[in-house]
Formats: structure tokens, sequence, C-alpha cells
């Protein structure tokens, strides 16, 4: 067995391309319900349609939609204006759409205070800010309806680069745990520590170098590029040779630096996990980065996005842990 078979199948045994592409070809209908100049500002929110686009997935309605045109929708995201109407007026919009049509509702006033909620009762309505509600519709988008999330942002510019960078901050912060886990001490259990050794030697990379492929393959899919493994493979090589490089300091740093070895191991796994996915963006976007301003610059927002992430942390460990949560 070759190497490139032994990639493929080590990709393949942790992710389909067959998912992904089943999501890239399934025809979707997603509603922009609300008032026409609303709806209007919610698409210009998602930016361009790509010219590849083979139909648009988005249509614009306003109240009342009749009940077979419910059937031909996939999803619905309703636009409720500047303020929230009465609990009777929002709870009978909601018994006007299907249970089996997954929603969005969104209000543009950051001061409205939402109602108690009852399960079943009524919607659960996001606020944006009226000065600047794109950023948070296009990340709150995605996560509403995450089956046709790369659909819509592979049609839609402005969502597509908001979805991309979601992506690649995701797989890095991943990345970085599974290198931060791999410094963990073996257990003392036979059988259990040797399988833990070999996870911290040669199995985290292996794990790293396959979600660093798939957010590869993501970024190429976004920007209408083939699925097909082998005919990416030219493009991927880099990343492949990469992470062996990226392994070989990571060790030298965790026995350069006792006690702090971990840290810089989470680090370079975060660092280099962001500067692929921002260098596969840039690629498909634009064409091959090769200038070194601009590597320069990615690897400045790497390592940006990494004190972030870090501070984050720092946060979340300060805050006095709930009782209540398990």
């Amino acid at each position: 067995m070759n190497t490139l078979d032994l990639l493929y199948r080590i990709y393949r045994a942790r992710y389909s391309l067959d998912v992904l592409q089943r999501r890239l070809d399934t025809p979707v209908n997603v509603v922009f319900l609300g008032e026409h100049s609303d709806t209007e500002r919610m698409l210009q929110w998602l930016g361009e349609l790509h010219p590849q686009a083979q139909d648009i997935p988005i249509e614009q309605r306003e109240w009342p939609v009749e009940k077979e045109d419910w059937a031909k929708a996939t999803a619905c995201v309703i636009h409720l204006g500047s303020e929230l109407p009465s609990l009777e007026l929002l709870r009978e919009k909601a018994e006007q759409i299907p249970d089996s049509v997954p929603c969005l509702w969104v209000v543009e006033n950051v001061e409205t205070k939402m109602p108690e909620i009852t399960a079943g009762t009524l919607p659960q309505v996001q606020t944006l800010d009226p000065l600047n509600p794109a950023p948070k519709f296009k990340r709150i988008l995605p996560r509403a309806f995450p089956g046709l999330a790369l659909r819509l942002a592979r049609d839609y510019s402005a969502l597509r680069y908001s979805y991309a960078r979601q992506m690649i901050r995701r797989t890095a912060t991943r990345n970085a745990r599974m290198a931060l886990a791999s410094t963990l001490a073996a257990p003392p259990i036979p059988g259990l520590n040797t399988i833990w050794r070999f996870f911290a030697t040669t199995g985290e990379t292996i794990a790293i170098t396959a979600t660093q492929i798939h957010l590869c393959l993501l970024m190429a899919a976004l920007h209408f590029r083939s699925l097909d493994f082998f005919d990416r493979m030219g493009e991927l090589w880099p990343v492949i040779g990469g992470s062996f490089g990226w392994r070989r300091v990571a060790r030298l740093l965790v026995r350069m630096v006792p006690g702090l070895g971990w840290l810089s191991k989470g680090t370079l796994a975060y660092s280099g996990t962001f500067l692929i996915g921002e260098s596969s963006r840039l690629y498909y976007e634009y064409g091959q980065p090769n200038q070194e301003e601009l590597l320069r610059e990615i690897k400045r927002r790497s390592q940006d996005e990494m004190v972030k992430r870090l501070q984050d942390v720092d946060s979340d460990l300060a805050e006095p842990e709930d009782e209540t949560d398990s």
C-alpha cells in the first residue's frame, strides 16, 4: 500500500465526502419571510450570488404564505421588523408554519426583552443590532440550519467568507485541544498506556492531518471546486508534508520548554491549522498566495486568533462553575 492510498483510507475513516457532496447537490428553498424591505436587506447581508449557482436557493415572501407553498420550503427565516410583536400575534405566526420546516426568527432591536418561553408555544427569537446586523446574522444562520450551511455559503459571497472563517477557527481549536490531550501522561493501565503512547506519537499527527485535509476540501467545495480526493492531491500534498514538519517542531518545543511544552504544542497545532485553512481559502478565492507579504499577514492573523482563544480559556477558568451544570 503506497502513501497516497494510506492517507486516503485514513481520511475516509474519519470523514465522508459523499455526505458533503449530497449537501451540495440537494435542491434547497429557504424562505425569507417578512416585509419586502427587510427580506431584501437580509439578502444583501449574504452578499452577491455566485455566478456558478445553478438556481436561487432563497425565496422572498410576505405574510401570509399558502399552506401548499410550505410544502416546497426547506427552511424559513422570519424577520419580525424592529419591534417584537405581541405574544398572541407571534404565536399566531408560528402556528402558520408547519413543524417540518425549521425556522430562524430575528428582530432588529437589541433592547428587546424576550418573553419567557414555554416549550412548544413560542419561537426563540434572535436579536440583531440595527446599526450592524449583518455579522451576527451570518453567524447564526449556519447554526440554525447546519445541513444547509455549506450550500448557502457556497452560493453567497459574504456568507461564504464568514462561514469559511468559522470553520477555520473551529478546526484550529479542535486540533489544538487534540494536541494538548496528546501531552498528558499515559495512564498506568497495561494495554491502555500503549495505545495512549501511540496516539501521542503518531495517532495525533494522523488525526490532525485528516482534519486539515478535510478543512482544505471544505474550502474547495465552498468555491465550486471538485470534491474528489485525488483531484485535489496537488493542493493537499503541502498540507500532508507540512504536518510532519509541525510535529517535529512541536516535539522539540516539548523537550526544550519543560512544564510549558504542552502550551507550545497546542499553539503550534492551532497556528498550523489556521495557516493551512486561511491559505486554502485565499488560494481558491484569489489564486495561489505565494507573496511573502500575504503569508506574513496570514501568520499574524493566526497568532492573534490563538491569543484570543487563550484569553477566552483563561476567563472561563476564572469564572466559578455553576453547580447546576452537568
